[in-house]
C-alpha cells in the first residue's frame, strides 16, 4: 500500500474498513456492525430468494453459482443474518422520480465504497482493490472478477474503455466532456491493462480521485457502459443512419437523444421496456404515474457472511406523494414502512406520539451537514455600499454575534441542536473546536461596538447608516427546500432588526433564484450547508471558496476566476488566497499538507466568515416499521454518500413477511418468463 492510501487510512481515525481476504478471496463490508449473532427462528434456508430458486428451476436463469463473481463483496449484517422476503413502501414527492427509495435501497454501485464512520473511502466496492501512486498522478483499479450486468453479462473494463472512448470523446453524446474520467474539463488519458484492470493516469496529482470515488461522481455509471447493450444504439457500431432511424422510430429526432433515454443513470429513470441493464440491487419492473416498482437484480454481486446473496428484501416500492405534509399523515397513519429524506425534525413530538398507531419506531441520526442553515452575503453584489460592508470582516463578525442561536435551538427546534459557526464536521480531518465557535456567542452589544468600528453610525430613528448618512438595508433571499429556513430568518432578521440594521427576508422559487444568483443580484442567500464531511470537503467546498458555478457568496468572483479574468468581479486577496489552498489541497498526496491546506480555506472562512453559521447537531428523524431490522439506531443522513450507501441497506430485513412469489413478482417477464 502506497503512502497516499495509507494515509487515508489513517483519515478514517481508526476505522480500516478495507477489504480483508476471506474464504474465496471475497471481500467484508460491514456498516457500524455489531457482531453477528445466530439467525433466527424465522430466516430462510437457502442462498438465494426463493423467488430466484424458481426463475432457475423454469431455466429463466443460470444456478446461483455461476450468477455470482468469483469474489463478491461479503456484507457483515449488523445485528443478524435476515431472511428474504417482504415489500418496502416509501414516499416521493417527486413526480419523476422515487425519491426516498433511491436515497435509501436503489444504493447504486461504485468503485469505492465509503465507511460507515466518518465516510473515508477506504473500502473496495465493485473494485476488488485501487491504488494511487505515490505521485497521485495514476489510479489502478481492479474489479472483481465475474461481475455481471443484471442481464447476465459479464462487466469488464471493456465496459469502461467503452464509456471513454464512444461516449465521453463522442462530441455528439458529450458535447462538454466532465466527471471522473476528466480533469479540469478535459479527458484523462485510460490505459487498459485487462479484462479486471485500468489505471487512470491524470497529467498532474489528482489523490481526490479516492474521494471522488466514493461519492456520487464515482457511482458505476459515471465511469462504465454496458456496451454490449448501447453498441446497437449507437451511431459509431450501428451506422448514423440506421442509428437515427431507430431513434425517429421510438419518437426521437436524432439517436443521441434516444441513448441518453435508454441510460441507466441515477435516481428512476430506467425505461421500460428495454432499459438498459444495471448492477444495481434492484431493477425497475414497473412504473406507472403514482409507482416505480423495483424487484431484486438476480446477478447482485454481494452476498452475506454464510454466502447468500442479497438483497434480503424482495421488492422496493416508491409512491408519489403530493408534499411533506401528506408524507408525515401517512407516516403517522402506519402506510409507510420506511421513510427517511421528508421527514422533518420539527414534527418530531408528532413521530413520536404516534408511534404505537403507526406501528413504527423513530430513530434519531444525525443530520449530515454541521449547519442547518447558512447566511451568505453576496461579497460580489454590484451595490457599492453593500459591497464595501459585506468584504468588511468586522460587519460580519458583527452580524454573527447578533444571533440569538440559543434562541433559534429552543424556538424552532424544541432544545435541539447547537450554536456553530459554518464549518466541517467535527470528525473530519480538519475541524478544529475554535471553527465552530467563531463569532457565535450572543452579544448584541459587541456587535454594535463592531459597526461603531468601522465607521457606522446610528440616525435619529436609531437605524445604521454609512458615513454619507445612507441607510443600511438589503433582503436576504431563499427557496426553502425542506428546511425550516423561514422560522429561523423570523428570528435572525428580528435580532439584526433589534440592533438598528433593516432587514427583509422573502421565499422564491428555485429557478428565479438561481437566475437572481448567476446574475449576481442577490443581496444575501440563507441555505443548507454543504460539502463539509470527510468525502466532499477537499473536493468541492463550493461554499468556503470558489470551485464551480455554484456558491452564492461570491458569484461575480466565480465569474471572473472561470473566465480568467474577462467577466465577473475580481476576488479579494482573502478569497484567492482561500482558492490557492484549494487548488494545494485537491494536489496534495501526503496526510499533512492534506490537513495543512484544508486548513488554511478553514481560517479564512473562520475569520472571513463568506457564510454566517446558524445551528448545528440537529438529529434527523428515520422512520422505520417495527418489522424492519438491521437498520442501525445512529448514522448520518447525507447526500455527499448518496444516502444509506454506507450502510448497506441491503441488508435489511422484515422479520415475518413473507417473500413474494413467482406468480406475484413482475421480475420473471424480464428474463424471458410468463
Amino acid at each position: 500500500m502506497n503512502t497516499a492510501l495509507r494515509g487515508l487510512m489513517v483519515l478514517a481515525a481508526g476505522m480500516l474498513c478495507a477489504a480483508t481476504a476471506l474464504a474465496g478471496g471475497a471481500a467484508e463490508s460491514g456498516g457500524a456492525a455489531a457482531e453477528v449473532t445466530a439467525a433466527t427462528e424465522a430466516t430462510v434456508p437457502g442462498k438465494e430468494a426463493p423467488l430466484l430458486a424458481e426463475m432457475v428451476k423454469r431455466g429463466l436463469i443460470p444456478p446461483l453459482e455461476e450468477r455470482l463473481p468469483e469474489e463478491p463483496m461479503v456484507v457483515k449484517p449488523l445485528h443478524e443474518p435476515g431472511r428474504y422476503g417482504g415489500t418496502v413502501l416509501m414516499p416521493s414527492t417527486r413526480t419523476d422520480r422515487a425519491m426516498d427509495a433511491h436515497w435509501v435501497f436503489l444504493n447504486f454501485a461504485g468503485g469505492i465504497m465509503p465507511d460507515a464512520e466518518n465516510f473515508a473511502p477506504t473500502t473496495p466496492d465493485l473494485a476488488k482493490s485501487f491504488d494511487l501512486s505515490p505521485d497521485g498522478r495514476i489510479f489502478t483499479l481492479t474489479l472483481r472478477k465475474g461481475l455481471k450486468w443484471s442481464d447476465g453479462e459479464p462487466f469488464t473494463t471493456d465496459d469502461i474503455l467503452y464509456r471513454y472512448e464512444h461516449e465521453l470523446l463522442n462530441e455528439e453524446l458529450t458535447p462538454r466532456p466532465g466527471g471522473i474520467l476528466t480533469l479540469h474539463g478535459e479527458p484523462i488519458e485510460l490505459q487498459q491493462v485487462d479484462e479486471q484492470t485500468v489505471r487512470l493516469i491524470f497529467p498532474q496529482p489528482n489523490p481526490v480521485i479516492l474521494e471522488q470515488m466514493a461519492t456520487h461522481v464515482g457511482l458505476v455509471h459515471e465511469w462504465a457502459s454496458p456496451a454490449h447493450f448501447f453498441k446497437e444504439l449507437h451511431a459509431e457500431f450501428a451506422g448514423t443512419a440506421a442509428a437515427n432511424r431507430n431513434a425517429r422510430d421510438a419518437g426521437f429526432d436524432n439517436w443521441y437523444d434516444y441513448y441518453w433515454d435508454r441510460y441507466p443513470r441515477t435516481y428512476s429513470n430506467q425505461t421500460l421496456p428495454g432499459q438498459g441493464p444495471v448492477l444495481n440491487p434492484y431493477l425497475l419492473v414497473d412504473k406507472s404515474e403514482s409507482r416505480w416498482i423495483y424487484e431484486r437484480n438476480p446477478y447482485y454481486w454481494r452476498v452475506d457472511q454464510q454466502g447468500r446473496q442479497l438483497p434480503y428484501i424482495d421488492r422496493v416500492i416508491g409512491e408519489l406523494v403530493e408534499n411533506n405534509e401528506i408524507v408525515a399523515g401517512k407516516v403517522i397513519s402506519g402506510e409507510l414502512d420506511m421513510s427517511v429524506m421528508y421527514n422533518d425534525l420539527l414534527k418530531m413530538p408528532l413521530y413520536m406520539e404516534h408511534r404505537g398507531r403507526g406501528n413504527y419506531q423513530v430513530l434519531e441520526w444525525q443530520a449530515g451537514s454541521q449547519n442547518v442553515v447558512i447566511l451568505q452575503p453576496n461579497h460580489s453584489i454590484e451595490k457599492p455600499q453593500l459591497r464595501a460592508l459585506f468584504n468588511e470582516q468586522r460587519f460580519k463578525h458583527a452580524l454573527s454575534l447578533a444571533i440569538d442561536r440559543q434562541a433559534i435551538s429552543e424556538q424552532v427546534f424544541f432544545g435541539f441542536g447547537e450554536p456553530l459557526q459554518f464549518t466541517v464536521n467535527d470528525n473530519t480531518p480538519w475541524f478544529k473546536p475554535e471553527y465552530a465557535s467563531a463569532y457565535v456567542d450572543y452579544d448584541a452589544a459587541r456587535a454594535q461596538q463592531l459597526l461603531r468600528e468601522i465607521g457606522l453610525r446610528k440616525n435619529a430613528e436609531g437605524l445604521w447608516v454609512d458615513q454619507d448618512g445612507q441607510e443600511i438595508s438589503w433582503t436576504i433571499e431563499y427557496e426553502v427546500k425542506g428546511l425550516p429556513v423561514t422560522e429561523i430568518l423570523e428570528i435572525v432578521v428580528e435580532n439584526w432588526r433589534d440592533i438598528g440594521l433593516q432587514v427583509a427576508f422573502k421565499q422564491i422559487d428555485k429557478s428565479l433564484r438561481q437566475e437572481r444568483v448567476r446574475a449576481n443580484l442577490i443581496e444575501m442567500s440563507a441555505e443548507g450547508a454543504s460539502r463539509t464531511v470527510t468525502l466532499s470537503f477537499p473536493v468541492d467546498p463550493f461554499q468556503f471558496t470558489i470551485v464551480r458555478r455554484a456558491g452564492h457568496s461570491f458569484p461575480g468572483w466565480i465569474d471572473w476566476v472561470l473566465s480568467k479574468g474577462e467577466e465577473g468581479v475580481e476576488p479579494s486577496p482573502a478569497m484567492k488566497a482561500a482558492r490557492a489552498a484549494f487548488e494545494k489541497l485537491q494536489a496534495s498526496v501526503d496526510l499533512e499538507d492534506k490537513i495543512r491546506w484544508g486548513r488554511e480555506i478553514l481560517d479564512i472562512q473562520a475569520d472571513q466568515l463568506w457564510a454566517i453559521g446558524t445551528i448545528g447537531k440537529l438529529p434527523h428523524p428515520v422512520i422505520v416499521n417495527t418489522d424492519l431490522r438491521n437498520v442501525p439506531k445512529e448514522g448520518l443522513w447525507t447526500s455527499a454518500v448518496r444516502g444509506l450507501r454506507p450502510y448497506h441497506p441491503e441488508q435489511f430485513f422484515f422479520a415475518t413477511r413473507p417473500a413474494i412469489t413467482y406468480e406475484e413478482s413482475r421480475l420473471p417477464a424480464l428474463y424471458g418468463g410468463r
